[in-house]
């Protein structure tokens, strides 16, 4: 990766997934998105994937038609419409007194995300800790906020959605910081996990979104799935997506992954360029009957640009993070079939309670429990925002540390 491509994969959040008021801007996609011509931002599509002959070779064919389609229908039972459960911690430590934690917030004009600043204020006034906040804006990057909030000296260092290899040197900072660092909607992988700038990553499990993914592609085409991926290079979280994906159909038939496009990061601002990548990207592969797009920001992009070329709706789009803007399009009919959604507030909860853990030098939980679902018009949640679990994991968390009404 490029260091201007480092630089550009956290504006992602900033810039490309601020919703409100882009109305003209998806406009503009769709009018320029038109164009059958191949984007030369487009960088590459992989080989089709082969799950099901693989799957064969190895003397397991995959499933197909009636059986894949009663496959997914069962592997989604636990993330469409049962119950949520709590999967956390059972047990706390006492609840330390007088913490002072620096958030580093990655995009701070993202409605979505600002639910995460939200929940940080909020767990200020019920933990008694000080909580300072430090925007990454336009002007200001990672790694200066990393340094500020190295200088403030405080018991604690979160941060989202920024992973090690975008920026290096920031995290060499905070591992010799010694200062405890937490972070979420990061992979796991070990390019992450095994990096000493990071005490611990909160899983929201990325592979897992990766099989929701491929089991709702099966479940929308009644089990005759062939998903477009369109994403981004040099991503952990959006590998895992894809690895997820793949084992989902080698593992249980439906379908497989027709082609892979990683479109240049440069055109991620440019909604006409990533619409008309999108277009070229299908209209090259004209056997694709589901889309899936990295992450919901892009995927505004990309559905009026398939509109415009007539490719919707024989390509319907499934997309990741569930940002209200694209859950109404799936209520709607918009063009969007379905969405990987986690919660960021309960992650933001989870975060609090590992460093409560850390404050009294004990354990931190083998699963934070963070549940994952995937959303389509024939299971989606009743409110009109984002997802925040459907589960009280407020009153958990306050019984855990015994405050409130929880406890």
């Amino acid at each position: 990766m490029t260091s201007h491509e480092r630089a550009m994969r956290p504006r992602r959040w900033r810039v490309l997934l601020t919703l409100a008021g882009t109305a003209a801007l998806i406009t503009t996609a769709a009018a320029c998105g038109s164009s059958a011509s191949s984007s030369a931002a487009s960088a590459q599509s992989s080989s089709p994937s082969q799950s099901a002959a693989a799957a064969a070779a190895a003397g397991t064919p995959a499933a197909s038609g009636p059986a894949a389609l009663a496959n997914a229908q069962n592997f989604l039972k636990p993330y469409t419409t049962a119950p949520v459960t709590w999967q956390g911690p059972t047990s706390s430590p006492p609840l330390a007194t007088g913490k002072h934690i620096v958030f580093i917030d990655i995009a701070p004009t993202v409605p979505t995300l600002q639910t995460i600043t939200t929940a940080t204020q909020q767990l200020s006034a019920q933990l008694g800790w000080t909580v300072t906040h430090i925007d990454v804006t336009t002007n200001y990057t990672f790694s200066q906020a990393v340094q500020q909030a190295i200088s403030l000296h405080p018991d604690g260092i979160l941060f989202n959605f920024e992973d090690v290899s975008a920026d290096p040197a920031a995290f060499s900072a905070l591992a010799a910081s010694k200062i405890p660092v937490i972070a979420f909607g990061l992979s796991t992988d070990a390019v992450n996990s095994t990096n000493p700038g990071i005490t611990h990553i909160v899983n929201v499990n990325y592979s897992l979104q990766g099989e929701e993914i491929a089991a709702g592609a099966v479940l929308l085409t009644k089990g005759d799935a062939n998903l477009g991926v369109f994403t981004e290079a040099n991503s952990a979280e959006e590998t895992d997506h894809v690895n997820g994906i793949e084992d989902y159909f080698k593992q249980y038939g439906g379908g497989s992954v027709t082609a892979v496009d990683y479109f240049d990061p440069n055109i991620m601002f440019e909604p006409a360029q990533v619409g008309q990548a999108a277009v070229a990207f299908v209209e090259a592969h004209p056997s694709i009957n589901q889309l899936f797009v990295i992450f919901d920001g892009v995927a505004a992009e990309v559905i009026p640009a398939l509109k415009q070329a007539g490719l919707s709706p024989k390509v319907q789009v499934i997309s990741a993070q569930g940002d209200a803007y694209n859950i109404n399009l799936i209520r709607t009919g918009g063009g969007q079939d379905a969405d990987t959604v986690w919660p960021y507030t309960w992650a933001t909860y989870a975060a609090f309670d590992d460093f409560n853990r850390i404050f009294n030098h004990v354990a931190l939980p083998a699963n934070d429990g963070i549940p994952v679902r995937l959303f389509d018009s024939s299971d989606l949640y009743s409110g009109t925002g984002y997802w925040n679990g459907d589960y009280n994991f407020e009153a958990k968390y306050d019984a855990l540390w015994k405050i409130g009404s929880g406890s």
